[in-house]
């Protein structure tokens, strides 16, 4: 991880018409990133810090230590001299589920209510007390979201590990189109082209919903943190949408395009693909590349143990990261009905010293246009701007929400 950084920006000439805050815990750090936009959808980096945590402060995304975490927080916005009390808050990927479904194209409180008998009847979400809310992405009808507005639902069976194999995990055979037509024992009721003329004509009455859960006593924590610290949360959200909201709001790649977002941190890394302006799949992978940075690994009584090269780690930790980047593409191809669509880019964040040189080394392993997350669009009086990006990207696309619940 970057060395700790508190920095501030201003400009006399900025006439900001908002600034916000955005607000990343990790197991490892606390980071903050203030940004001030204009009328124009001009906007500003005019805050941010790094500042680490210690051991146990947060394990998996949960607070453990939260005096500890507080105390860090009130230091670092006190040492920016940082007025904004409004803040974006984003929760651990590993304990987010995100689901893509097709139901039927009503209005948003008519399609509340749908997903609300679905959740406590047919939808199993893997957490005792989840909280969940949803998105409708397309569609005649009306189109938004309630972003963890909604209440939470009853305790629910629990569901397999999040982490199982993708083929394995309901979530992403979900997110494929259901198959159209009957079939008794193998035999179609419908020839080839009744199923295709039934499948167009029931597609025009479903949409695509993004449905979002978390356990509750997970936002509970963070937000008692936030409190704490003496600032108001407006939104609460999850790591590829704030990812991709810089994409979107500064046009680092056109929206039409189709791409893969990587954020590689410690100990997980985050991939998620976007369509032509859409979440299509978001999933974290457990990967170590803590013991990369740490130059090692100690067993249980503390004796250094024997490992290769470090550059040989790397390259070999960057082929796992490359084989699940070609599983997660392949899947998107071949089971999302996406056959022949080609990926234009993959956009690289996260907060290992080592980002660069694995950057290089996915250049020479995909034909994509292999990118760093960085965008001169979002002005700023750092220098070296776009070697810290990637490590505060996260808060910056949280802060880009801007004064909007």
């Amino acid at each position: 991880m970057r060395k700790p950084r508190a920095i501030t920006h201003t400009n006399r000439k900025w006439k900001p018409a908002f600034a916000t805050l955005g607000l990343e815990i990790t197991d490892r750090a606390v980071k903050i990133a203030e940004v001030a936009g204009n009328k124009e959808n001009q906007f500003r980096l005019t805050h941010y810090a790094i500042e680490p945590l210690s051991r146990k402060a947060v394990e998996d995304g949960r607070i453990i230590d939260s005096h500890k975490v507080v105390s860090t927080l009130q230091t670092m916005l006190a040492k920016l001299n940082i007025r904004t009390k409004k803040v974006h808050l984003v929760l651990p990927s590993q304990l987010i589920m995100v689901r893509f479904l097709k139901l039927p194209d009503i209005p948003i409180n008519d399609l509340k209510k749908l997903i609300d008998f679905e959740v406590k009847n047919n939808i199993h979400l893997p957490f005792d007390q989840p909280y969940y809310d949803f998105l409708k992405m397309n569609g005649t009808q009306e189109k938004g979201s309630r972003f963890l507005t909604a209440k939470p639902a009853k305790s629910l069976p629990q569901e397999a590990s999040l982490d199982k194999k993708m083929e394995e995990d309901s979530s992403f055979h979900e997110a494929a189109p259901a198959q159209q037509g009957g079939s008794l024992g193998g035999l179609n009721l419908f020839d080839r082209e009744e199923q295709e003329n039934q499948h167009s004509r029931q597609e025009k009455y479903q949409c695509d919903v993004m449905l979002v859960a978390s356990p509750l006593e997970l936002i509970e924590e963070y937000a008692a943190v936030v409190q704490s610290a003496g600032l108001t949360a407006l939104s609460i959200e999850f790591k590829a949408l704030s990812l991709y909201r810089i994409i979107e709001k500064t046009s680092l790649i056109p929206a039409e395009s189709t791409f893969v977002v990587v954020d590689i941190n410690d100990y997980a890394v985050d991939l998620s693909i976007f369509h032509t302006g859409q979440l299509k799949i978001t999933r974290n992978i457990p990967m170590n590349f803590q013991e990369l940075q740490d130059g090692g690994q100690q067993d249980q009584i503390g004796l250094l143990l024997q490992f290769s090269d470090p550059k040989s780690q790397l390259l070999d930790a960057v082929s796992e990261l490359s084989s699940e980047l070609e599983r997660l593409m392949n899947f998107f191809r071949y089971s999302l009905n996406n056959r022949n669509q080609e990926f234009d880019h993959i956009v690289v964040s996260g907060d290992l010293e080592t980002l660069p040189e694995i950057i290089s080394i996915l250049k020479d392993r995909f034909s994509q246009q292999i990118i760093a997350m960085h965008t001169p669009a979002i002005q700023s009086d750092v220098q070296e701007i776009e070697h810290v990006f990637p490590s505060i990207a996260v808060p910056i696309g949280l802060a880009l929400r801007g004064k909007r619940a």
